[in-house]
């Protein structure tokens, strides 16, 4: 058997509480080419006795820059400005 190259190990990247994050984190980070998985579905949302996360893996090569990839995939879609959504169908005035 090969040895084991510790780069291509496994590392949790983030817990996240719904199989939903954990998928879109995962796709967001397979489109930038950093391979990633998700585990612990069945345990998230108390669909167990013993609630629990969806762990999004990443090999540990790969962390850093998978960091930086959810983070700014964090920021795009779930950073809201609520100054800017429209509820009541009323835009605030923008100032002068």
């Amino acid at each position: 058997m090969g040895e084991n190259n510790p780069a291509e190990e496994t590392v949790i990247l983030i817990q996240l509480q719904t199989e939903i994050e954990a998928a879109m984190l995962v796709d967001a980070l397979n489109e930038q080419g950093i391979q990633a998985v998700a585990s612990g579905g069945i345990s998230s949302g108390f669909r167990t006795e013993a609630p629990g996360y969806v762990n999004v893996l990443v090999h540990q090569k790969d962390i850093e820059q998978a960091r930086i990839a959810a983070e700014e995939f964090n920021n795009e879609h779930f950073n809201i400005d609520w100054d800017n959504v429209d509820i009541d169908g009323d835009m605030p005035d923008e100032e002068a």
